[in-house]
């Protein structure tokens, strides 16, 4: 093995680096302290990598390698911190031979991963020390902190959650060590908020030797239509992660351990089953319970509520499939309005909250397209007698549509946190698929040769259309972007407002060719091709 020191020991020396992430993107240190407690309580989900030789290596589905900013645009994530390990004489091709070398012995393949006991930190430690020789590794805390997860009381309830949080391979120019070839399988990649776990509808990648038909038109009837094949499969964006269940119901019966809570706990268990039945009866139960608990200021266990409220937003009675329940709406609406709207607190603790308020409010309206969502936003008459911009608080669906728009937005001197931003434009999406799809619908009543485009823009949609471009210009966060360029593909491709949505857009030039080039460079290929269908949109 070469010589190698923390000072370049001869020219041809090559500096080596340590990159350190985090996965969970500042939530671990709001959050971990309520699951694990205080004493087992971190800052970060770490991730590192090894910096060498104008490439980043790291281990995840087998040791893989790419170009620094390629692995950190197509994940959405950066650096918290850059360390110098040493020098090292080794060169590229030793050290990935010792790489290959690793694979085929199984000791790095991708059979090997276990987020516990052989993750991408001891990757990092062997490859610094075995693979270049240096005296330098992985910082010691980093490498005990599994065992300071699984020595808390929590820690092996909460362990097949963290298990899921690896960095997976995407494609993206990535080279798999152990194969002659680029990896051609396309893997999901983690999300970059693993707290709140939506599902990213990432597009899928060009096939190698195939043309794309991204933006091509071809031809329906008499009509000319651009083909949109990747904003055509996109779904509503739905917080319906179930695994840290049993995590928070623990928390709240140890917190409300009355015995009359105790059956409501037991129905709470419900909700990590997705085949399990409810009754209105027992979602009406479960929500005041969590209501009650999301008022309370003081309360420590919020966070755990909002959890388990955006679950209760996905169900139904199994009799009747109006999901959620109309008459809960209004309740919920106003205290997640509460919490996004409070402006002094900026704690981290504060934006957690606001995240899981935004899935809550997600999923209220993407679970049904918005339809019974809609009754606790209206400015009609409710069963009660009220209006329902005053059983809800006065907070009407612009209102909301507005608080969103300025939650995800990254220009602001003090932006939230990228997990804030990305839940903020999930609701903007499903808001656009609400907003969109009851005229869209309606288009097909109308007689052969009517304009299906003539529907006026609303208020509210160009709210939403303008606030998303303009939020583009400043965004550097992959899934942000990603979603943004979903929610405004989704009005640009409704049959009811595209043509006066791609008219306004034009007409305002708020999206030239740099606009889109600019986009492409800072979301990377989850972005491009959502970028592309967009700009063949706009284009006509």
């Amino acid at each position: 093995m070469s010589s190698s020191s923390t000072s370049p020991s001869s020219p041809s020396a090559q500096a080596v680096h340590l990159a350190i992430y985090d996965l969970s993107q500042g939530m671990a240190r709001t959050l971990s302290s309520q699951f694990l407690g205080a004493q087992h309580a971190v800052d970060i989900i770490p991730h590192t990598a090894i910096l060498a030789f104008g490439k980043e290596y790291y281990f995840g589905m087998g040791i893989q390698a790419c170009r620094p900013h390629e692995f950190r645009m197509s994940r959405g994530i950066h650096p918290i911190e850059i360390q110098l390990l040493g020098y090292t004489t080794q060169t590229r091709e030793e050290f990935e031979i010792w790489c290959q070398e690793q694979t085929i012995s199984g000791n790095f393949d991708a059979a090997a991963y276990d987020f516990f006991h052989k993750n991408c930190n001891n990757f990092s430690e062997e490859a610094a020390k075995s693979g270049l020789g240096l005296s330098a590794g992985v910082p010691s805390h980093i490498l005990e902190l599994p065992a300071k997860f699984l020595s808390s009381p929590m820690g092996m309830m909460i362990r097949p959650w963290l298990e899921q949080m690896q960095i997976m391979n995407n494609n993206t120019g990535t080279v798999a060590f152990g194969s002659t070839t680029e990896s051609s399988k396309q893997e999901v990649a983690t999300p970059t908020n693993p707290w709140a776990n939506i599902p990213a509808n990432n597009p899928p990648a060009p096939s190698t030797g195939t043309t794309s038909n991204v933006g091509m038109h071809v031809e329906t009837g008499t009509c000319t239509k651009v083909a949109t094949p990747i904003l055509d499969k996109q779904t509503a964006l739905l917080a319906a992660d179930a695994g840290i269940v049993d995590i928070c119901v623990h928390r709240l019966k140890t917190t409300h351990h009355e015995e009359e809570n105790e059956d409501i706990c037991q129905l709470l268990l419900k909700l990590s089953d997705d085949a399990a039945t409810w009754t209105n009866e027992e979602i009406r139960l479960v929500h005041s319970f969590l209501c009650n608990i999301i008022q309370n200021e003081s309360s420590k266990c919020r966070s755990y509520a909002l959890m388990l409220m955006r679950l209760v937003m996905l169900k139904h009675d199994h009799d009747d499939n109006t999901t959620p329940i109309a008459g809960i709406l209004a309740q919920t609406m106003q205290l997640m309005m509460k919490l996004v709207h409070d402006e002094e607190d900026t704690s981290d603790k504060s934006e957690a909250n606001r995240s899981m308020a935004w899935c809550v409010l997600s999923n209220a309206i993407g679970a049904t397209n918005g339809a019974t969502f809609a009754l606790g936003c209206e400015n009609e008459e409710s069963s009660d007698g009220l209006r329902n911009d005053q059983s809800t608080g006065g907070y009407s669906f612009n209102q909301i549509v507005d608080r969103a728009l300025k939650d995800c937005d990254s220009s602001k001197e003090k932006p939230w946190n990228a997990y804030l931003r990305q839940s903020a434009v999930a609701f903007l999406y499903n808001s656009a698929r609400y907003l969109t799809f009851n005229d869209d619908a309606g288009t097909d009543k109308l007689s052969e040769g009517d304009d299906e485009h003539a529907f006026e823009l609303s208020e509210c949609i160009v709210s939403v259309l303008l606030g998303c471009i303009e939020h583009m210009q400043s965004e550097n966060d992959a899934t942000t972007m990603q979603r943004l360029y979903m929610t405004v593909g989704q009005i640009l491709v409704s049959r009811a407002y595209g043509r006066a949505a791609t008219t306004l857009v034009n007409d305002l030039g708020l999206m030239d060719e740099e606009v889109m080039r600019s986009a492409k460079l800072r979301g990377g290929n989850e972005v491009e091709g959502l970028a592309s269908e967009v700009a063949a949109l706009l284009r006509g």
